[in-house]
């Protein structure tokens, strides 16, 4: 079972990207339930999503990566980490 924690969407110069995290069930018997943040170029004009871009995650009800990820896109317009994060 899955469920919508938080969605956001987020532009820098042109571009948008749909961020998304929920709670999922993981796929091992032992981990549990754990927020997943998935990030998709958004097109705005068509209202779809387009190709998945990065993902991450955190633990249950957690925003942490959610709003990393977004403040990463606002101030450098790549959700993908590099060695500075």
């Amino acid at each position: 079972m899955t469920n919508k924690i938080i969605q956001s969407y987020v532009y820098h110069g042109d571009k948008c990207w749909l961020v998304s995290t929920i709670n999922r069930e993981s796929s091992s018997i032992c981990a549990g339930t754990y927020a997943e943040t998935m990030v998709w170029e958004w097109n705005e004009k068509e209202m779809k999503r387009l190709d998945m871009v990065f993902q991450d995650e955190h633990v249950t009800d957690s925003i942490f990566s959610h709003i990393k990820i977004c403040k990463r896109i606002n101030e450098t317009g790549d959700p993908q980490e590099n060695e500075d994060d």
